[in-house]
């Protein structure tokens, strides 16, 4: 179900209870009942109901930031692990001039990892709060 973005997903055992929630809903808010969800804020919804799982898929997401930092999405360049967790940064590793364009498009990408570490990459999360 999806009701304004707000999805609920449940499980066969809970059907009753989101119908009843669903039927509330919608009389109070004058909403319409919709469909299964394919696609919730930019993430695309996979199930596979033989199995019993639920997936949101961000690729996209993933595509459009590396197009953005003008990188090949499809190229075998990757790490698994994208920052030492053990090692300490200060302002000393900073350079002493500040470039514009480059801290403009830092800033653009720290707002970008940051909402797919939330949404969908929190092995990213310690990466993008030492940025």
């Amino acid at each position: 179900m999806n009701t304004d973005d707000m999805p609920i997903a449940y499980s066969d055992n809970a059907r009753d209870l989101v119908d009843s929630f669903e039927k509330t809903w919608n009389n109070s808010f004058g909403a319409t009942p919709l469909s299964q969800i394919e696609h919730h804020m930019g993430m695309h919804i996979l199930y596979d109901q033989g199995k019993g799982i639920l997936t949101l898929d961000a690729r996209r997401h993933m595509y459009d930031f590396i197009n953005h930092m003008g990188l090949d999405p499809n190229s075998d360049v990757g790490v698994s692990t994208p920052l030492d967790p053990h090692e300490v940064y200060s302002k000393a590793d900073s350079p002493p001039e500040i470039d514009v364009r480059l801290r403009d498009k830092i800033w653009q990408a720290h707002g970008k990892l940051i909402h797919l570490a939330i949404w969908a990459r929190p092995e990213l999360v310690h990466s993008v709060s030492v940025l």
